[in-house]
């Protein structure tokens, strides 16, 4: 054997030995790649599930959100219902069972944060209060409520429905 031939030979071995490596190495690759793959094909399935169930559970709060404060004014509603068909002779029995239902209406919105608004005598403030009337007394400050037509409600900072109010407005000033 000829120096060539033991050259050829050696190179003929290493050529065998890197592609065996090179295929050993392309399917440890293969298989990393193939794992990779299932892996995020399981999170996106699981991430779309998660969405799914999230969306469905916000559906559900926003259907049922008022359940409670529902539940609490059919008390209510129930009552005035009740007091309607009793026959009152007195006037001043029925003027008690108004207070009662009233106050009861009144705590059921206490108790889901809404608060009545009744601002008298207070700095007239168009985010909060609507005026349908202007009167003009010298002895009172200028802005200032004089009058609350109706009452307005907000829930915790948030306004639900403005006071209607009369105000005072000194000579025409209304700053």
């Amino acid at each position: 054997m000829s120096i060539k031939d033991i050259i050829k030979s050696r190179e003929q071995a290493e050529d065998q030995v890197n592609d065996k490596v090179e295929d050993t190495v392309s399917k440890e690759l293969q298989d990393q790649i193939l794992k990779l793959k299932e892996s995020l094909l399981r999170q996106v399935a699981d991430n779309e599930n998660l969405a799914k169930r999230s969306q469905r559970q916000i559906q559900e709060a926003r259907d049922y959100a008022i359940a409670g404060f529902a539940g609490d004014m059919v008390e209510v509603f129930e009552n005035f219902h009740r007091a309607s068909s009793v026959e009152l002779d007195d006037v001043s029995n029925m003027k008690a069972g108004l207070e009662m239902i009233k106050k009861i209406m009144g705590d059921s919105l206490a108790k889901h944060g809404v608060e009545r608004v009744f601002p008298l005598d207070e700095e007239f403030n168009h985010e909060y209060h609507q005026a349908i009337k202007q009167v003009s007394d010298d002895s009172k400050p200028n802005n200032r409520i004089v009058e609350v037509v109706q009452a307005g409600y907000k829930i915790k900072n948030r306004l639900i429905k403005p006071a209607i109010v009369c105000v005072n407005i000194v000579n025409g000033n209304n700053t």
